[in-house]
């Protein structure tokens, strides 16, 4: 059972590593990487979103458990441009929201070093923090950790702050570091194995 958890966390990886290349087949000077059947078709923030909705729908179906991850950083790449990164940046955006508006399909969330921006419980994120109890029922755990560092320190201890006050479980981890992924590699070490608990 184990080893089928585990091929599932790697096939979702390998998802998402494969939708960032297919992304970014074009290197910034027009040279295609690798001719694929849409390369020369443009992938907007939106599809790439609905794209993913529509894989972790099919594998539900097939009684396959998804563990989403967001796209890492690419810079120093050769295939890196700023419109790619921007993409990235906006796709990374939804995560969170993505999970937390289909507590269906998602029962776990990680959030490393997220863009992640909680005022006001009632509200923010369509009200996804309203209902603090039957919140806590059907997630999990809502893992959340930022470095020192990290330039969204401020909103991210700003949420952490908000979700503690109004009583919604969660597991808050502040770090020594910044925004890159040698962070989240520790991050990633803690959050794992609670997946199987």
């Amino acid at each position: 059972m184990r080893q089928r958890r585990l091929f599932r966390i790697i096939v979702w990886t390998c998802i998402a590593a494969c939708v960032q290349v297919a992304l970014l087949a074009e290197v910034p000077d027009g040279t295609i990487l690798k001719e694929m059947p849409f390369t020369h078709e443009g992938v907007s923030t939106e599809d790439l979103i609905m794209g993913l909705q529509q894989i972790i729908e099919r594998a539900h179906e097939h009684g396959i458990r998804v563990f989403g991850a967001t796209l890492t950083p690419f810079e120093g790449a050769d295939y890196y441009s700023a419109e790619g990164e921007a993409m990235r940046e906006a796709v990374n955006h939804q995560a969170v929201r993505i999970g937390l508006n289909h507590l269906d399909l998602f029962s776990y969330l990680g959030a490393f070093s997220p863009a992640l921006f909680i005022t006001d419980t009632s509200k923010d994120y369509n009200g996804a923090f309203a209902d603090p109890t039957k919140l806590n029922q059907q997630l999990h755990l809502f893992w959340i950790g930022v470095g020192s560092d990290d330039f969204l320190l401020s909103p991210v201890r700003g949420s952490h702050e908000a979700l503690d006050k109004a009583g919604i479980k969660h597991v808050w981890t502040r770090s020594s570091g910044a925004h890159v992924w040698t962070v989240w590699r520790k991050y990633l070490a803690d959050f794992a194995p609670r997946l199987f608990q």
